[in-house]
């Protein structure tokens, strides 16, 4: 699960918030997502529809020849729904999945996803710009979550090219 990258402020964006783009430090960040993501293989990139969020996951769609998955499920606003559509991800399978979002939808998801369980991603924990939770899941529940910082371009997969957690 990446948080978009760097995008600017809010309150200095005059149009629509939903078409509010990549700031230069976040279209390196987006490199840096792909760089490390890459290395996990993932099979599908899901992603809020929101401008921002599209470009952060555009690169690794290119580079793993992957359509990016719209879905209003991933919105600032979604709530409850984002946590609903995040678990039914994990009971899927399939293998791995990027799913691109909000902040202020992660900070919601730590607070519902892991309600049981006793992963690291819990309310509080770190959610920057550009930066990924790698969370694992074996018969759809969550067994583990391991944090990656924003990268930088060029930036070596920690993963290794297996997931983390």
């Amino acid at each position: 699960m990446v948080r978009h990258a760097h995008a600017g402020s809010k309150e200095e964006w005059d149009g629509d918030d939903r078409l509010r783009p990549l700031s230069e430090r976040g279209r390196a960040e987006a490199m840096g997502v792909a760089d490390v993501l890459a290395g996990f293989s993932p099979r599908r990139v899901v992603s809020s529809p929101y401008l921002r969020c599209l470009q952060t996951v555009q690169p690794l769609a290119l580079r793993l020849d992957l359509e990016i998955e719209e879905s209003d499920l991933l919105a600032p606003d979604a709530g409850r729904r984002a946590a609903t559509f995040l678990h039914s991800l994990a009971r899927q399978g399939g293998g791995p999945v990027v799913v691109c979002t909000h902040g202020e939808t992660i900070e919601g998801l730590q607070k519902r996803v892991v309600q049981s369980t006793r992963l690291p991603f819990e309310p509080g924990s770190p959610h920057e710009k550009g930066s990924t939770w790698v969370l694992r899941a074996t018969g759809g529940r969550f067994v583990g979550a391991e944090y990656l910082p924003p990268a930088r371009p060029g930036a070596v997969s920690l993963a290794g090219g297996a997931p983390i957690g």
